[in-house]
């Protein structure tokens, strides 16, 4: 049985470019591969308000950070390869 896609938790808030420009490079990997993408509005919840603040975005994969602030297209590329 294939593996499950894996899960790419991206917290973000409106009106904000660092996030603008990470989404468009998680939904450009996501047309190459199979990837579950969950968008999370930090500011809609006090608590992950608390948490992450205006330090976004953060993409998760499958639970483990895997970058804060800029996301890195060829990195997160190879992040996914290794977890093949």
């Amino acid at each position: 049985m294939p593996a499950a896609p894996p899960l790419l938790t991206f917290y973000t808030r409106p009106q904000c470019h660092l996030c603008d420009a990470a989404r468009f490079v998680v939904e450009r990997v996501a047309r190459d591969r199979p990837l579950n993408i969950e968008y999370i509005d930090v500011s809609a919840d006090p608590d992950l308000e608390r948490r992450y603040g205006w330090h976004v975005p953060v993409l998760l994969i499958d639970g483990v950070e895997h970058a804060r602030h800029r996301i890195d297209e060829s990195a997160l590329r190879q992040a996914l390869e290794r977890r093949r």
